[in-house]
């Protein structure tokens, strides 16, 4: 090891202190329009809990006609023609069954006989 003291002294002579940088500012450039970005959240975030809360008591408030659910649509007639409908029916009542097709063909099947339909178009050809 005596032979690589030198040669390392040497070595480390090479290496100059610096100086350190300075440290970054602890709060940093000011920067308004966070401020300002939180502050506009903020608003809208009020302005949303309070119209929210307006319009319960308006509807509270307000007549029964205006707050009233809509009746529930008349039974589907896509429901009459399924499989097992038609087949519940020719199992209950075989005479019934041939009025529920001719009422499920009357509401599912296209009409021909209005003006403007494509079959009384096709069937003008």
């Amino acid at each position: 090891m005596n032979d690589q003291d030198p040669r390392f002294e040497e070595f480390l002579r090479d290496f100059h202190p610096r100086a350190p940088k300075p440290l970054p500012p602890v709060f940093g450039p000011r920067r308004p329009w966070r401020w300002l970005a939180a502050a506009a959240v903020l608003i809208l975030g009020c302005g949303v809990i309070a119209d929210r809360l307006l319009e319960k008591r308006t509807l509270r408030n307000a007549p029964p006609a205006l707050t009233a659910r809509p009746a529930p649509p008349a039974e589907n007639p896509a429901r009459e023609a399924s499989l097992g409908r038609l087949s519940q029916i020719a199992m209950e009542d075989p005479s019934a069954l041939d009025a529920a097709l001719d009422q499920a063909s009357r509401d599912l099947l296209p009409r021909f006989e209005r003006r403007n339909s494509t079959l009384s178009v096709l069937a003008k050809e």
